[in-house]
């Protein structure tokens, strides 16, 4: 298996070809994207391209606060999050 940029992969370090796998010692979100898996005889050739998604963690891009509400008007919450694949946001009354 080889990367789409890349010419070949190295046999050994975080991310390494060893027989026919692609081997992710250490997963990181940069290693997301399209690798192509190519084998070849005397026979013919055949290359497959897979897309490999790394799930990250949600981080905060703005954190929820603490607010003061008016009784009987609209009342916002803002929580904006970012990962892969795109979290799912649930806000929920602490009793």
């Amino acid at each position: 298996m080889v990367g789409a940029c890349r010419s070949q992969l190295p046999t050994h370090g975080r991310v390494y070809q060893q027989g026919h796998e692609l081997v992710f010692a250490s997963t990181a979100e940069s290693d997301a994207g399209v690798y192509t898996c190519h084998a070849a005889n005397l026979a013919g050739q055949w290359r497959q391209d897979v897309n490999i998604t790394v799930a990250t963690v949600p981080t905060w891009l703005k954190k929820p606060q603490d607010s003061q509400l008016e009784e009987g008007k609209p009342g916002y919450l803002h929580c904006l999050t970012q990962a892969t694949p795109k979290p799912t946001v649930v806000a929920r009354m602490k009793n």
